[in-house]
């Protein structure tokens, strides 16, 4: 039995003129070798026109980075995803018991 977890994430700011924003590394995705499922994942960024290139950095985690062109007064992230929160028991951690099931 699993439950499905909704989260959201967002990071917003707002600056008193219009600016250059330098590359944005933002690391608010799930890394590929976690136990937990992912069921859907969504990363939305404002302003638009920007260029995006998903990397990994040495432990396999996902970066995104962002370069943004244009002069900009607000930059907002926002990251929505479904998590599968599933039990994981083996009886062998709890027990001591390292024999093996037949």
């Amino acid at each position: 039995m699993s439950i499905h977890v909704a989260l959201s994430h967002t990071t917003h700011y707002r600056y008193e003129r219009p600016i250059t924003l330098g590359p944005q590394i933002v690391r608010l995705r799930p890394c590929p070798h976690a136990r937990t499922r992912i069921l859907s994942y969504s990363l939305k960024v404002e302003p638009e026109g920007y260029f995006l290139n998903w990397q990994q950095d040495p432990q396999a985690n996902y970066l995104a980075r962002l370069v943004f062109p244009e002069k900009t007064d607000e930059l907002k992230i926002t990251v929505d995803l479904v998590a599968e929160m599933a039990v994981i028991f083996s009886s062998s951690v709890f027990s001591g018991n390292t024999s093996r099931a037949r």
